[in-house]
């Protein structure tokens, strides 16, 4: 029995030393107290166009196809919305809210450019809105005239690039 004693001693110190009382490592923290990375969304609006302006867009096009100019699409460079839609302009803030209709980052329209979808002619604006916290399931954004109102988004479609259609 006198040299199990010290055999037992050993093993005992042994695996208490393998005993820890150190902080986790990162990689073992279980804390999700991380909060999202800010991000920037990339989306459109698009403004349907008055019958007028389709119809002089219509006439650029088919000059364009008759002289084959070297514009790749051939219509006017500036791009205006119908007056129901002045305020839908280059330059326009665009709100983003969050479901408590908190406004939680803003951004602006770029320039206009014609776009067409299935025979209907829209003046379409780029925008980007930086720095904004994506931790919702839902979100409002709107632009213009504030009578509009908002359009919501899931968070999912706030990361593809949102897309808004006015008129």
């Amino acid at each position: 029995m006198s040299r199990a004693l010290p055999v037992l001693l050993v093993c005992a110190l042994a695996l208490g030393g393998c005993a820890s009382t150190s902080a986790p490592s990162p990689d073992e923290s279980t804390s999700t107290n991380t909060a999202p990375a800010a991000r920037t969304i990339y989306g459109v609006v698009d403004v349907a166009l008055t019958s007028e302006q389709f119809d002089a867009y219509s006439a650029a096009t088919i000059a364009y196809i008759a002289t084959k100019l070297t514009d790749p699409l051939g219509w006017p460079d500036d791009c205006v919305s119908s007056s129901s839609f002045s305020d839908v302009a280059e330059g326009a803030q665009i709100t983003a809210t969050d479901s408590s209709g908190e406004i939680v980052a803003i951004g602006n329209l770029d320039e206009g450019s014609v776009e067409a979808v299935a025979g209907v002619f829209y003046c379409e604006f780029a925008f980007t809105i930086d720095d904004m916290v994506l931790s919702e399931k839902f979100y409002g954004l709107s632009v213009g005239n504030v009578f509009r109102g908002d359009v919501q988004f899931t968070e999912e479609d706030m990361r593809v690039g949102p897309h808004l259609y006015l008129g």
